[in-house]
């Protein structure tokens, strides 16, 4: 007996295809949305570049406030490049005499050990809210300014400034009154200087391009 092939009618040979073709065709207006989105985020900077926090108060009954943390030692080499974090920028406004300063977490923690400070545990903005734990102690044992170890340090009267190259490591930043007494007043604002979301931007904008031409040369395919 000879075996007849049955030929698979046209339109469900374009089903399939159709089905691809909305597929890409969504793919590539999220992409777009996502690429339009990023490169959007670049209006938020400020004339020197920087993307900033709001500028908020942070107090302290004690001698210093210790932000958190931030260990960067296993970043890859490009986040300390041209196309990665170019700066980091911290400014404050007190009615005294304020010290800026960012070292090292280990250097900064043996400073504080068995001072009065308080050490930032959780920050938020929208709305903002800012956590503290306390340590008890006493007053350090030389103001912030005779110590040596500071990879970046700031002081003086006023709106004062901290501007930064990252580079690998853990840190942390510190705010204290300038002559090392206590009772800490400062209205704090932070910024990073990156062009990340300009390249992230226009890489998911050609991704978009790319998806679009495959999904009009699919949806060419899936016409009768």
């Amino acid at each position: 007996m000879t075996a007849l092939a049955t030929p698979i009618p046209a339109p469900a040979q374009r089903r399939p295809t159709k089905i691809a073709a909305i597929g890409m065709t969504v793919t590539a207006a999220v992409l777009a949305l996502a690429g339009a989105i990023a490169l959007a985020g670049n209006l938020f900077r400020d004339g020197g570049g920087y993307f900033n926090t709001p500028t908020k108060a942070f107090t302290s009954h004690g001698y210093a406030i210790a932000m958190k943390s931030v260990d960067v030692s296993d970043a890859p080499s490009w986040v300390f490049g041209r196309h990665g974090i170019n700066s980091i920028r911290v400014k404050a406004y007190g009615d005294r005499p304020l010290f800026l300063g960012i070292a090292r977490a280990g250097d900064i923690d043996r400073y504080l050990r068995g001072t009065n400070h308080e050490d930032v545990s959780g920050l938020t903005y929208y709305p903002f809210h800012v956590s503290y734990d306390h340590v008890n102690g006493l007053a350090p044992r030389n103001p912030p300014a005779n110590e040596s170890f500071w990879a970046k340090s700031a002081r003086g009267s006023g709106s004062l400034t901290l501007a930064w190259k990252p580079r690998p490591g853990n840190w942390r930043a510190i705010v204290m009154n300038a002559d090392g007494s206590r009772e800490i007043t400062a209205s704090m604002q932070f910024g990073a200087r990156t062009p990340l979301l300009k390249w992230i931007g226009a890489a998911l904008l050609g991704l978009a391009l790319l998806a679009a031409a495959i999904a009009a040369a699919l949806h060419r395919r899936a016409r009768p």
